[in-house]
């Protein structure tokens, strides 16, 4: 967890941005392709999560966009600040693009938060394949190599915005294998991981 000088009893009118979600299904191989479908059933599941938890959140409202296009423009900048935050190992010294600012301007609020949801689920037929591969590699090196396939991953990152101080209040991120982003459970859990010893 990363964290400003700014405590978490001070957020106060925290806002969100509609969860951004990119789920890949991996039908053949190990190479997974977005799925549309599947990320928004995977946004509309988080963000009914975070309506339902909006009291624990300190939640008030969700960004509402003022151009048919701002969403795109909100996710865009979102995924450049947790780069920053991956490249520079700290969310100290990011600014906030100018984009984001003016949105959490126009909703009148200091705070918002953005829940970005990554991941992966298998088709059936292909995880049976790849757990068949996986014998047969460690029949053929006599055990010593045994490859156990991966058969989802849910990854969350978090981030909350302070447009008076220009900077990253919140960050922390949580990732589990084996664990479905498509399932309500596992990313209540995550969400209670992330947001554990920061707001309760």
């Amino acid at each position: 967890m990363q964290t400003s000088s700014v405590s978490s009893n001070e957020l106060n009118n925290l806002h969100y941005f509609q969860p951004f979600s990119f789920i890949h299904l991996i039908e053949k191989g190990n190479l997974g392709a977005l799925n549309e479908e599947l990320s928004l059933e995977s946004r509309n599941l988080t963000d009914s999560i975070l309506i339902n938890k909006s009291d624990q959140y300190k939640l008030s409202g969700s960004i509402k966009y003022k151009f048919f296009d701002d969403r795109e423009k909100a996710e865009a900048d979102v995924i450049y600040l947790i780069d920053q935050i991956d490249y520079k190992g700290s969310i100290h010294g990011i600014q906030l693009p100018e984009v984001l600012k003016s949105m959490m301007e126009e909703n009148n609020t200091r705070f918002a938060m953005a829940v970005l949801v990554d991941g992966f689920v298998r088709s059936k037929g292909n995880y049976t394949g790849q757990v068949f591969k996986s014998i047969g590699i460690g029949i053929l090196t006599l055990g010593t190599y045994y490859p156990v396939p991966i058969k989802s991953r849910s990854y969350l990152q978090v981030i909350i915005l302070d447009a008076y101080n220009n900077e990253i209040a919140f960050y922390r991120k949580s990732a589990m294998d084996d664990k479905s982003p498509l399932e309500p459970k596992v990313i209540d859990k995550q969400l209670n991981n992330i947001f554990k010893e920061y707001f309760y």
